[in-house]
């Protein structure tokens, strides 16, 4: 299995990336516990000015039965 986030950076911009487009990008609790990873990552990152969530595919995301 893929990861189901990617992280990169691009200058000062830090990227999480959704990366499971044939789920749809579903926010599972373990994509959820990635993006805050990668999300305090970058902010204790001073050369980090912006943070960019994109996703793969055609869907950004698809929350999951249980989050409602």
């Amino acid at each position: 299995m893929n990861d189901p986030i990617i992280v990169t950076t691009e200058g000062n911009t830090g990227i999480i990336e959704l990366a499971r487009p044939e789920k749809f990008n579903c926010l599972s609790l373990d994509v959820h516990e990635r993006i805050s990873a990668a999300r305090s990552e970058f902010e204790a990152n001073p050369d980090i000015r912006a943070i960019l969530i994109r996703a793969r595919g055609k869907h950004f995301a698809q929350a999951p039965i249980w989050w409602k």
